[in-house]
């Protein structure tokens, strides 16, 4: 499934059936392999993630595209919502 050159979406998922093999995985494997990686924001930015994917920064560029969008990206990864029930629960718990 690789390629010397860039394949779509659907011959990536041709490819995948023809040979009988993950499209998804096979496109995550080759990330080791590719000069130029297009990632989401949560990828890049969450070293697990990154790890899963055999993303490795050291001794290259990256380049943000929609840069502007980049703090509140950053703020949703590291945040979490908790319901005011949620909260009343675990500070019931933490209380007795």
């Amino acid at each position: 499934m690789l390629s010397l050159k860039v394949p779509t979406v659907s011959k990536v998922i041709q490819s995948g059936k023809a040979l009988l093999a993950c499209p998804y995985f096979a496109s995550r494997g080759a990330i080791a392999l590719s000069q130029i990686v297009l990632l989401p924001y949560q990828v890049l930015l969450q070293k697990a993630t990154r790890e899963a994917w055999g993303v490795n920064l050291k001794d290259n560029i990256v380049i943000i595209d929609e840069a502007h969008n980049l703090l509140q990206t950053i703020a949703n990864c590291h945040s979490v919502e908790l319901s005011l029930p949620a909260i009343t629960i675990a500070l019931s718990l933490i209380r007795f």
